[in-house]
């Protein structure tokens, strides 16, 4: 029988978690140590004792549930239990490359925190949401995707709408500017794009994503290259 590991992406803390690991396995120990070390600051304590809501901030998010998982990990190799496959979603790519040896913890756990920076600082704390169905009833999901159609039939299901910074939706309107019409063709109907201010930290805009994706990209040519 193969054995495949897939690694949790973000929404799956807690605070507490890791903590029985470390307490009961030295290898798990170990890792939450390096994580320690290597960002400078006891991100073991967060993981144990939280609060919530520190823990809830991405930029430390991303390197507790890396820390969290790479712990695991090691505990099951340890044991003898090697995966033949490992796969992640989201952040939990980085865990898995670290499981499958191709970047060393360390540097993942410093590259993630970079990386939950940035994505924190393009949607600061309180600003927007997201939200997972778990182990919701069929009929409450049904009630859910009805008032999701009604609200479909109010721009009577013809349109898609595109909510967008003032400059990228100027950019989007321009009529040198293919890309609207190849997310109409791929949607097969027309796409309204509004104009909205969507908060002072840049979200949507071009000059600010670009910022953070070449900083980003440093920091993990840095990885790469020393």
């Amino acid at each position: 029988m193969k054995i495949a590991f897939v690694f949790p992406g973000q929404g799956s803390q807690a605070a507490g978690m890791g903590r029985s690991l470390a307490e009961t396995w030295p290898v798990a120990r170990r890792i939450f140590e390096q994580a320690d070390a290597a960002l400078g600051f006891p991100l073991s304590r967060l993981c144990f004792e939280g609060p919530d809501e520190e823990l809830r901030l991405t930029e430390n998010t991303q390197p507790a549930l890396l820390t969290v998982s790479v712990a695991a990990f090691e505990v099951l190799r340890e044991q003898g239990i090697e995966p033949e496959i490992v796969a992640g979603h989201s952040l939990g790519e980085y865990s898995a490359l670290v499981a499958a040896r191709a970047i060393a913890f360390e540097d993942a756990v410093r590259l993630v925190r970079q990386r939950g920076r940035f994505m924190q600082e393009a949607v600061p704390a309180g600003v927007g949401a997201m939200a997972a169905l778990l182990r919701l009833p069929e009929g409450k999901l049904s009630e859910i995707l009805a008032q999701a159609q009604k609200y479909a039939k109010a721009v009577d299901g013809k349109e898609c709408v595109l909510r967008a910074s003032p400059e990228v939706a100027k950019e989007m309107k321009s009529t040198e500017n293919k890309y609207l019409e190849e997310i109409e063709e791929i949607l097969g109907r027309p796409v309204l794009v509004v104009a909205d201010q969507l908060d002072n930290a840049g979200i949507g805009s071009t000059g600010g994503r670009k910022k953070r994706l070449t900083e980003f990209r440093l920091e993990s040519a840095k990885l790469v290259f020393g």
